[in-house]
């Protein structure tokens, strides 16, 4: 009988822990810590992590499930989105009001927002903009959500269903590449976020990830590096990590190194199980990982560009990045704590 690599612990700890890492190492990007050439790497996979941790609760449910779990989890992200959107709209007014010949920066940051968008050289209306700034990721999230949905009931358990639809997701990220514009709410992303959140959600079909892990199955994770290594090239990391590839090759990189690079760090989390204080940080991170990512969005762009308007900047490097992730993580985490604490004290209306 094989012995276990790592300590047993619940799904729910497990997972948590996972999006508490995958969240700090995005306030981290954010924060100018990653810019870093040891860093880089880190590009690779912590955006597609949240889309296999995302596809392998929903492939938990039961078929009959998914459609409303769908809808409740399109609800939350559509809300959310034009809730942050909304708020970084009135800060970035206020604190940077218009001038004569800036208006146009108001039609540009509404049509920003509705296109759910970052800025688009090829689009004039989202030329040299950032209205949306990283909450681009939910209007991804709800298109990659509505698909997969689709998808799945497409799907019959059959492995020969399973690579065609496999190969149709490819397929179709690679066609929806092709326009010299980006499309809206990252509609040209959403095949491959799919496709990440399909693979992830046949593993938690068989609750995969929650069985304990032997060196067989850190194997097969290992093994997922090969053809990433085989098909990466010369293509700028960042780029790739927005899913800007050129080809099937590059989209074939993006797929291995992201589902690589997360099923690794999932690994590693269930091996932080052996470190308590710092597994049980990440995880009470991870469930607060929403309003962390809403809430490191104005800290990160709105505080930073209050203080490099200051003569003197005592900041730089890797000390503001460092000062920039403790903000934009501690804080959005306590408000948001204080205000379920506060929800729980205020007595339910009769």
């Amino acid at each position: 009988m094989k012995k276990e690599m790592c300590p047993a612990v619940s799904r729910l700890d497990f997972l948590d822990a996972a999006k508490g890492t995958g969240v700090l190492l995005v306030v981290a990007a954010h924060g100018c810590l990653l810019q870093m050439p040891w860093a880089s790497w880190i590009y690779e996979f912590y955006m597609p992590m949240f889309f296999v941790v995302s596809g392998y609760l929903f492939g938990r449910r039961r078929l009959a499930e998914q459609p409303a779990a769908c809808r409740r989890r399109i609800g939350r992200l559509v809300r959310t989105y034009f809730t942050g959107c909304g708020i970084l709209f009135a800060l970035w007014f206020v604190l940077f009001p218009l001038r004569g010949k800036e208006t146009d920066r108001l039609g540009k940051a509404v049509f920003s927002i509705l296109y759910g968008r970052m800025s688009d050289a090829a689009n004039p209306m989202l030329a040299d903009v950032c209205w949306v700034g990283p909450l681009w990721f939910l209007t991804l999230m709800v298109c990659a959500q509505l698909l997969l949905t689709m998808v799945l009931r497409m799907d019959n358990g059959t492995p020969p269903r399973r690579c065609l639809l496999a190969a149709a997701l490819l397929a179709a990220a690679q066609l929806l590449r092709l326009p010299p514009v980006l499309l809206p709410w990252c509609v040209d992303t959403a095949p491959m976020a799919a496709l990440l959140m399909l693979v992830s959600a046949w593993l938690g079909e068989r609750q995969a990830l929650e069985r304990p892990f032997t060196r067989r199955t850190a194997a097969v994770c290992l093994c997922l590096a090969i053809p990433y290594l085989l098909l990466n090239d010369t293509y700028d990391l960042h780029m790739r990590y927005y899913g800007r590839w050129q080809d099937v090759r590059g989209a074939l990189a993006f797929f291995a190194a992201g589902l690589c690079g997360s099923l690794l760090l999932l690994m590693l989390c269930r091996c932080l199980a052996a470190v308590p204080p710092l597994f049980s940080g990440l995880a009470a991170l991870g469930r607060e990982s929403m309003a962390v990512f809403i809430g490191h969005t104005f800290l990160i762009w709105v505080v930073d560009s209050l203080f490099l308007r200051l003569p003197a900047f005592p900041l730089s490097g890797v000390v503001r990045g460092a000062a920039l992730l403790l903000a934009g993580t501690l804080v959005p985490l306590a408000g948001s704590l204080l205000v379920k604490r506060l929800r729980r004290r205020t007595p339910a209306a009769v």
